[in-house]
Formats: C-alpha cells, sequence, structure tokens
C-alpha cells in the first residue's frame, strides 16, 4: 500500500494513533518548521529512519516559511537552523533553503505550498479564526523561468523526478 493514511509525527502516540499506523501502513508527516523548534531529535531530516514519510515545509493551517521565520522562530531556533545548513545566508532565501532541505532527505515524498516556492507570507488560514481564510490565490506570472529552472535543479539534483 502507498497511502493508506496520513497522520502527523507529532500527534503523539496514543492507542488510536498506533493501531492506524499498524493497519495502514501509513506515511508520517515530518514538518520542516517542527524540526528547528522541537526538542525531538527525530524531526532532523538526517535523522529519519524510514522512506515511509511525508516531509512538507509547510501546510494550508501554519504560516509560509518566510512568516514563520522572521515572525515565529526565536533567534535560538534561527542559530540551530543556520548550524544545521552550515551557513548563514540571506534571510530572503530561507524558503529555497528549506525547499532544499525537504527534497534532500530521504522521505517518500517531499510537499512544498505554492506560498513557499514564490517566497511570500500570505496566509492559506488561521485555525480558529472565522473569516479571511482562503482568500489567497497565486497570479500564473508569479511562477517566473527563473523559479522553474530552481525548482527543476533541485527536483533533478535530489532525484525526486517521477520515473519514466
Amino acid at each position: 500500500m502507498v497511502l493508506g493514511a496520513i497522520a502527523p509525527d507529532n500527534w503523539g502516540d496514543s492507542l488510536a494513533l498506533r493501531i492506524l499506523k499498524h493497519i495502514s501502513d501509513r506515511l508520517g508527516l515530518k514538518a520542516n518548521d517542527a524540526v528547528f523548534c522541537s526538542p525531538e531529535v527525530g524531526f532532523i531530516p538526517c535523522n529519519f529512519s524510514t522512506t515511509n514519510c511525508i516531509v512538507y515545509s509547510g501546510t494550508h493551517d501554519n504560516n509560509t516559511t518566510l512568516g514563520w521565520y522572521e515572525d515565529e522562530m526565536t533567534d535560538e531556533s534561527r542559530q540551530k537552523l543556520w548550524s544545521y545548513l552550515g551557513k548563514n545566508p540571506d534571510d530572503s532565501n530561507v524558503h529555497w533553503k528549506l525547499i532544499g532541505l525537504a527534497f534532500s532527505t530521504i522521505a517518500y515524498q517531499a510537499i512544498v505550498p505554492m506560498q513557499d516556492v514564490l517566497g511570500v507570507r500570505e496566509r492559506m488560514n488561521i485555525p480558529g479564526v472565522g473569516e479571511g481564510n482562503w482568500q489567497w490565490r497565486y497570479s500564473s506570472i508569479a511562477l517566473t523561468p527563473e523559479i522553474g529552472d530552481r525548482l527543476k535543479v533541485l527536483t533533478e539534483i535530489y532525484n525526486r523526478a517521477p520515473k519514466r
């Protein structure tokens, strides 16, 4: 089975989740934003112990990578990130560093929201807020040839292209 059910690894280890994992051979979700703010070493990409997972830079319910980096990360977490990546690039480039990090993992799939690809801060949804969600839309002209080339290079470097 390729995909029976998906449950984030940070949901804990309840009996129901353990049963779901066992029955469905589910793929675990590993979020880049949890990696450098969580004390749990298992979330660090080099510690992924199975390909049976999906890594993502964010979802519709959390901040974009740029918003998270600029507004939510502590200085300590930011330092952990740059120590892990081995350098401190221009902060405006952080979304590409985390896209590359997601693509470089052994996870079965890497998922990147369009907001992270475009390097924007507009969120899709804020849980618990009744109005103003799901308003953001991308413009096709924002998908420049440079962005396409950059995604193509990462896809090829990390062998994420579909097998033919």
